[in-house]
């Protein structure tokens, strides 16, 4: 009875309420589709790749936080030993270029196998040789780059030939060159990053990752989904903390409003 009366003789502050309330609620919502949707566009060019298995150096789990390097002749030793359908070399390391006179970072991958290259391409065409790029949209869009325009990585000048969508991971974006051209800038001769593993459907990617480290100690082996949720832990170590701070002071701010309107 007592809120109710007070919403009745204080109509201002039953509205600045609601309003508060509202805007509280928003806000939460907001940063719980904001954190959803990072974590989709930097998961969007892991799902691509049409790899079950992810192998790479020992202790190394995904793209960012740790290095892994292998010898590329490794990758015959998988049609030795695995039933696979395909095994690719992926080559990618964050890079410092040059755009335009300006200091920017992209994150460089080279890969032998087309279906494992950029997600969409929305302009422009695929790589073709050496010395061609292909950026993803937002990179473009945030230094104004365009096709036929070059950027310089590693002192190697690169032409952009394609622009593609779906190699946005917040920080950085996923550019692609030829392999050949990734081992030269990352000075990767005769070594990979990773190599991606293509399972036939009566192979468990669990089976393949068990055979995968005990036929070696070297190697870590993960299949596709632990290898994106290892990447995404990127998201939730660095951002997720702020955004439940956010969430928090939304929720605090509608509960204090309630308080004031109620007495």
């Amino acid at each position: 009875f007592l809120a109710y009366r007070n919403l009745l003789v204080h109509k201002g502050r039953f509205l600045l309420a609601i309003a508060g309330i509202t805007c509280s609620v928003v806000l939460v919502l907001f940063l719980m589709g904001l954190y959803t949707g990072w974590r989709d566009n930097m998961s969007s060019y892991l799902r691509h790749v049409p790899a079950q298995v992810w192998v790479g150096q020992k202790g190394a789990s995904d793209l960012f936080h740790t290095l892994s390097l292998l010898p590329a002749t490794g990758e015959q030793l998988f049609y030795d030993s695995e039933e696979v359908e395909g095994v690719t070399s992926f080559v990618g390391r964050l890079m410092t270029s040059e755009v335009k006179g300006r200091q920017r970072h992209t994150f460089i991958i080279g890969v032998n196998d087309k279906e494992s290259g950029p997600v969409t391409i929305i302009a422009g065409r695929s790589l073709e040789a050496e010395g061609e790029i292909v950026i993803d949209h937002v990179f473009a869009r945030k230094e104004n780059l365009h096709l036929g325009d070059t950027i310089t990585v590693a002192g190697t000048p690169l032409q952009i030939v394609g622009i593609a969508q779906g190699g946005n991971c917040f920080l950085y974006q996923y550019s692609f060159v030829t392999l050949i051209q990734a081992r030269r800038l990352l000075r990767l001769e005769g070594m990979v990053n990773y190599f991606l593993v293509q399972l036939p459907p009566t192979v468990s990617p669990q089976d393949a990752v068990a055979r995968i480290e005990q036929t070696s100690a070297l190697v870590s082996a993960y299949t596709k989904e632990q290898f994106i949720t290892n990447n995404l832990s990127l998201t939730g170590d660095n951002f997720l903390p702020i955004l439940r701070v956010l969430e928090v002071i939304g929720i605090l701010v509608g509960s204090a409003l309630i308080g004031l309107t109620v007495y």
